[in-house]
């Protein structure tokens, strides 16, 4: 038997969706504007309207510097929820959830970043969380270098729904 979302204790896990981007060696050329980084995505469709999505990214072998060497050379990186082709910011700070990634580091530099925000959607309708990525200066984005596996994870969690608790 199974127990009915609506019926666990508060703080329990609902469900859990993963996604994994196998691809070795993503290269993206971006802007001075936000955009999607490839295969960094997860879907999850809420049981509860009250719950809680707590989004884990981990995004690996990130190479340093990979377009070209200088300080003003970085990333920024932000997590948004898409639901009914409307994005939506999931973090504060003006959007970003970092500091400069990769400013000032040598060509070669490999490093990896693990990101947590919260969310409260209020709603049980197909939501995707997605990582975008902003470029400052000129510096291409390289990732799962070397063979390395980035991914995203989706858990809903039984809330009351007030986000202060």
């Amino acid at each position: 038997d199974t127990i009915p979302p609506e019926r666990m204790p508060l703080g329990s896990i609902i469900q859990v969706r993963h996604h994994a981007n196998l691809t070795n060696g993503v290269f993206m050329n971006l802007s001075n504007s936000f955009a999607d980084v490839t295969g960094m995505y997860v879907n999850i469709t809420p049981k509860l309207p009250s719950s809680r999505i707590l989004i884990h990214v981990m995004i690996n072998s990130i190479y340093g510097n990979y377009g070209s060497v200088g300080g003003t050379n970085y990333h920024h990186f932000r997590i948004v929820k898409q639901v009914n082709n409307r994005t939506d910011n999931c973090n504060a700070m003006s959007g970003k959830i970092d500091a400069e990634i990769q400013r000032a580091q040598s060509v070669g530099e490999h490093s990896s970043r693990f990101y947590q925000v919260f969310d409260f959607p209020k709603s049980t309708m197909d939501l995707t969380y997605k990582l975008q990525a902003y470029e400052q200066g000129s510096m291409d984005l390289l990732f799962n270098d070397t063979g390395g596996t980035s991914s995203m994870t989706a858990y809903e969690i039984r809330s009351t729904g007030d986000e202060r608790e």
